[in-house]
């Protein structure tokens, strides 16, 4: 487990008909849900030039802000669970460089 500064990176790819509102849904519930947990300092959600793939970066304190029962509460893409195609996840610390 990462005990320090790091990202939480979530890279997915939705269905064209929901796109704008799986877009809305994080920016005004999803981020503002996971800023609410414990850990959690920062969010940004980008979308790619076709507005159908979306990346999410989430700043937190240390790997364990993933283990909190607030953050179980709120993980996932909600009711838009059946419109991702595909979700990659990665938690990343920075290079030394």
């Amino acid at each position: 487990m990462i005990e320090g500064p790091c990202k939480l990176v979530v890279a997915s790819e939705v269905r064209p008909e929901k796109a704008d509102e799986i877009a809305e849904w994080y920016d005004t519930i999803h981020a503002p849900n996971l800023l609410g947990c414990p850990g959690f300092l920062s969010a940004q959600i980008m979308r790619d030039e076709t507005g159908l793939k979306f990346v999410a970066m989430y700043d937190m304190e240390s790997e364990s802000a993933l283990m909190s029962d607030e953050l179980k509460a709120v993980r996932g893409f909600g009711p838009f669970v059946d419109e991702v195609r595909s979700v990659q996840r990665w938690v990343v610390t920075p290079t030394k460089a």
